[in-house]
C-alpha cells in the first residue's frame, strides 16, 4: 500500500487525540531517480518547484508504516497534547512498541506493554491445536487438542483474565492456574461464590455436576504445557488491564469503509475520511 494511516487511541475515554497518514509514492520516486541520474541539472530545477507539493512523508516499505506512525505520535504527545502516553496496548508482535521505547520521552516513566487479551487467547487456542514435535525422537506426536476444546479453553481463559481485572500478576495467575483445574475436573481450589458451576451446586440441592470427561489425561497435559507460558506472573503482569485493540479496529472499519483499500483512493480522499 501506498497509503498508511496510524491513531493513538486513549484506553480510558476511547477518544483519538491525534493521528497520522503515512504517503509513498512509488511512480514519483521512480520518476525522480531517472532524472536525477540522467539529467542533474533538470533535475534540481524540477526538484525545487515539485518539493513544496510533494506528498510523500514516508520512506521505506509499507510494513514500515505502522512504527513510522507510532514514533511520530509518541514524539509529539507532549508538545501538541500535553499528554504522555504511558501504557501501549498491542500483539505480541508489534514492531512499534520498540520504536516508541527508543525514544525514551518521559524520562522515569517508561511507556508500559499491555497485551492485546483478544491477540492472546486467539494465539493460546492455536497454541492448543498445534501438532508438537518430540524432540528426543524427532518424532512428531500425533495428538492435538480439538478445536471445540480449544476453543472452549481459550474463551475461558479471556474470561479467567477479565474476573482478575485490575489485580496483581500474582492473583491473575492464580486465577488461570485454577481455572486449568476446573477444566481437568478438579475442583477443590474453585471459589464457591463465582463462576465454578460445579461448586455452585455443591452448595445446593441440585445433584453436583461431573467433570469434563471428553478431555482426555493427554488433552489435561497438553492444555498444562500451554499454559506454563500463558499463565506466569511474567506474561500476567502484561493483561492487568484487560484491554484489546477493538476499539482501534472498529476506527479502522469506519475510515475503510469511506475509502476502500481494495480501490484506489487518492491522499486527499484518504486525509478527508480520517479527519
Amino acid at each position: 500500500s501506498n497509503l498508511g494511516f496510524g491513531s493513538a487511541i486513549s484506553v480510558l475515554t476511547k477518544k483519538v487525540p491525534d493521528y497520522e497518514l503515512n504517503r509513498i509514492y512509488e511512480k514519483c520516486n521512480r520518476w525522480s531517480a531517472k532524472r536525477r541520474e540522467e539529467h542533474p541539472d533538470e533535475y534540481q530545477k524540477w526538484y525545487d518547484s515539485h518539493k513544496a507539493n510533494c506528498k510523500v512523508n514516508h520512506t521505506g516499505s509499507s510494513q514500515s508504516m505502522e512504527p513510522a506512525a507510532a514514533k511520530l505520535i509518541w514524539s509529539r504527545s507532549v508538545e501538541k497534547r500535553k499528554l504522555c502516553y504511558t501504557t501501549f496496548i498491542g500483539d505480541g508482535d508489534s514492531k512499534s512498541f520498540q520504536q516508541v521505547c527508543d525514544l525514551n520521552l518521559y524520562n522515569d516513566t517508561p511507556v508500559r506493554k499491555e497485551e492485546c487479551l483478544a491477540h492472546v487467547s486467539k494465539r493460546l487456542k492455536k497454541t492448543l491445536c498445534t501438532v508438537k514435535k518430540n524432540t528426543k525422537n524427532h518424532a512428531y506426536i500425533q495428538h492435538k487438542l480439538a478445536e471445540p476444546k480449544a476453543t472452549y479453553i481459550s474463551s475461558n481463559y479471556s474470561t479467567a483474565i477479565l474476573q482478575h481485572k485490575g489485580q496483581s500478576p500474582a492473583a491473575i495467575a492464580e486465577g488461570l492456574n485454577i481455572f486449568l483445574s476446573h477444566a481437568s475436573g478438579t475442583h477443590e481450589h474453585c471459589p464457591t461464590n463465582t463462576w465454578c458451576q460445579w461448586r455452585q451446586t455443591c452448595t445446593s440441592s441440585k445433584q453436583p455436576l461431573t467433570a469434563l470427561t471428553n478431555f482426555t489425561q493427554l488433552d489435561i497435559d497438553k492444555t498444562k504445557e500451554a499454559f506454563h507460558t500463558y499463565a506466569t506472573e511474567e506474561f500476567c503482569s502484561h493483561l492487568t488491564l484487560g484491554m484489546t485493540q477493538n476499539a482501534n479496529e472498529s476506527l479502522h472499519n469506519i475510515i475503510w469503509n469511506f475509502c476502500p483499500k481494495a480501490k484506489y483512493i487518492s491522499p486527499q480522499s484518504l486525509a478527508i475520511s480520517t479527519a
